[in-house]
């Protein structure tokens, strides 16, 4: 790939003047960016350098990347591909259009008509709602013109939307705190046009727009940074440029070194070329242009090579375009291929094994052997929605029905086969291994086989094993923290109780003891008091209070008066069901009632009459079988 050359080194004074200029326009230092953008950074402020990896959010191993060769392998006959679908719990909210993103270890889900947001965790099937955006306009919080688009950047969730004032467009910026529960304000960023395309490098949050200006936010320091303007290309068949009315940016891609734009052209023709950006000299480079397709989609990233493919084949128009190409960054080669496996990479997601789209398509595709696989297909109707892997199965929430624009509060999730995530067969463990990672799971302790095998290699090693379960010395000191956290909690608690937006207090052993707080609404008065509690005893390091907002419909008096109820609401509704046990369940603001085993079933039937009745949530259990 061509690369902007340096200067050449001049004799004379005048002209070693002129080369530095030169070369400083070519390729700023991070002082001459500050120096450059004072009006969006302090003039302290320095550069970040980029790490030569990408921050990702998989849980699963991580698996050998794709051998790149000049013509992939010929296609395979399809073959079925295990897994399993399962339905996701009720969510505290539906979005028709849909706005989620994986944030590490949960998913976060945005209702952009009313702001608000929630996030579902997998392990607990369980979701809790948090505070609504901040919006500028709309009483009921952030109201974007569609869906806005999310970006995890390993601390927060970056959501940046348009909206259409009386006068002009104009995109908003916003992120998502998932470990508090809190919402904060962007920077103004210089971009303002829509159809802007991001990616994260670890450090900083690299924006192109469809006008080839581009920009760099940086989160720690809530500021931007100019970027030049990206290269136009030129069409190799009449060379003639890629004019800015006809440039538009598909999408971006970070390879853990460089950012890859696919840059796409006018139709019929619809040339793509790949630009690149080099955070570290600070520079654009343009790339070659592909394949002259009509119908070539978004690619997918799969280890470093760009797969476009889609699920017309290479004579879908009697062999004038080219639908199926990989583009290989290190080279800058294209070569297009007739896959035969009508997998749509625009909907795809790389699972580190496989390309696939298991609900529209049931397709997936092996970059390294060329077999194309059919997934299991589902039971739910077609929605509207685009998934989000979390590393171990795809989540699908919400979305409308077909042209109606009524959203549902539920979802699906197909989790594929273990062999179609890592090339890496799991391993047996034993009953004791597995007791012990179940246990440590339990309070969001490293779980992985190699890890607990040795800390049970000598179980008389002082600070091993604590409270039942293997630990470190490390984590047994973490284990006293969140002692005190508990205490600092019940401090807190004595004076909540009494505002009537408290909802509920509970101390989360995954999440590394943080508190939650539960409000019917973010009152600032309250979050600010919590906050000045927690700092007048102790609280952590660096002023970052391990406590997070959840939003809950009822308060915590509502649902005492209906646990005082329950019993009595239970005996009308049914004489014969025997109630064993009433509780309250704070972490999912509901009651929680404990039949006899040979009534579960029958009272789980009439459960919507005791929510009626109660006016809240209700929880069946029969002591063998939990309602989740």
């Amino acid at each position: 790939m061509s690369r902007p050359t340096k200067p050449q080194r001049a004799t004379s004074f005048l002209s070693v003047s002129l080369a530095l200029a030169l070369f400083a326009t070519l390729l700023p230092s991070s002082a001459a960016v500050a120096a450059t953008t004072d009006s969006l950074c302090p003039t302290d402020y320095t550069r970040p350098e980029v790490t030569s990896s990408a921050v990702t959010a998989s849980l699963a191993p991580t698996a050998e990347p794709p051998v790149r060769s000049e013509s992939p392998p010929p296609p395979q006959r399809n073959a079925r591909l295990g897994g399993t679908w399962h339905d996701l719990p009720r969510s505290p909210f539906s979005a028709a259009s849909p706005t989620a993103v994986w944030a590490g270890d949960r998913m976060v889900v945005i209702d952009h008509r009313r702001g608000r947001t929630a996030a579902y965790y997998p392990p607990t099937r369980r979701w809790e709602e948090h505070q609504r955006i901040p919006g500028r306009s709309g009483a009921q919080g952030s109201t974007f013109n569609g869906a806005p688009h999310a970006v995890w950047t390993g601390d927060e969730v970056i959501v940046f939307g348009g909206r259409t004032g009386p006068d002009t467009d104009w995109v908003e910026w916003y992120a998502f705190d998932p470990g508090r529960g809190r919402w904060r304000d962007v920077a103004p960023s210089p971009l303002k046009q829509r159809g802007l395309q991001t990616a994260w490098t670890g450090d900083l949050l690299l924006v192109v727009g469809g006008d080839r200006s581009a920009a760099a936010y940086d989160p720690a320091a809530d500021c931007w940074l100019e970027m030049p303007e990206a290269p136009l290309l030129e069409l190799p068949e009449n060379e003639r440029t890629l004019r800015l009315g006809e440039w538009g940016v598909s999408s971006t891609h970070w390879t853990g070194a460089e950012l890859l734009a696919v840059v796409v052209g006018p139709w019929p023709r619809n040339p793509t070329g790949i630009v690149t950006f080099d955070p570290g000299s600070w520079t654009w480079a343009a790339g070659s242009v592909g394949p002259i397709a009509g119908t070539m989609v978004d690619p997918v990233l799969a280890g470093e090579t760009l797969w476009f493919m889609t699920e017309d084949s290479n004579d879908a128009f009697g062999g004038r375009y080219v639908t199926n190409a990989t583009y290989d960054p290190p080279t800058d080669t294209w070569s297009a291929f007739d896959t035969g496996c009508p997998v749509n990479t625009r909907w795809a997601t790389w699972t580190g094994r496989l390309i696939m789209e298991p609900y529209s398509d049931r397709r997936a595709f092996d970059p390294i052997t060329g077999q194309c696989f059919r997934t299991r297909a589902s039971k739910d109707r077609a929605r509207q929605w685009e998934p989000v892997w979390t590393g171990r199965e795809f989540l699908y929430w919400s979305g409308a029905y077909g042209d109606t624009a009524r959203g549902r509060p539920d979802g699906i999730a197909y989790r594929p086969p273990r062999a179609a995530i890592t090339s890496e067969q799991a391993k047996l463990l034993g009953k004791k291994l597995r007791r012990a990672i179940s246990a440590r799971h339990k309070w969001g302790f490293e779980t992985d086989p190699d890890v607990v095998r040795e800390i049970m290699r000598d179980p008389h090693q002082p600070g091993s094993r604590q409270h039942g379960f293997p630990m470190t010395e490390a984590e047994q000191q973490d284990l006293w923290r969140r002692g005190g956290l508990a205490t600092q909690a019940s401090g807190i608690k004595r004076w909540l109780r009494k505002e009537p937006i408290y909802g509920g207090i509970w101390q989360d052993q995954r999440a590394g003891g943080t508190i939650a707080i539960a409000l019917t609404e973010a009152d600032p008065d309250v979050i600010a008091r919590v906050d000045l509690e927690l700092q007048a005893h102790g609280g952590c390091p660096d002023g970052e209070y391990p406590w997070r907002l959840v939003i809950v419909p009822h308060s915590h008096a509502a649902l005492m008066a209906a646990f005082r109820r329950a019993v009595k609401v239970s005996r009308d509704l049914d004489p014969t069901a025997m109630l064993w046990a009433v509780g309250v369940d704070e972490s999912a603001g509901a009651i929680e009632m404990m039949y006899d085993p040979n009534d579960a079933k029958r009272m789980r039937a009439r459960k919507k009459q005791l929510e009626k009745k109660l006016g809240v949530p209700v929880r069946i259990t029969s002591g063998r079988v939990r309602d989740t």
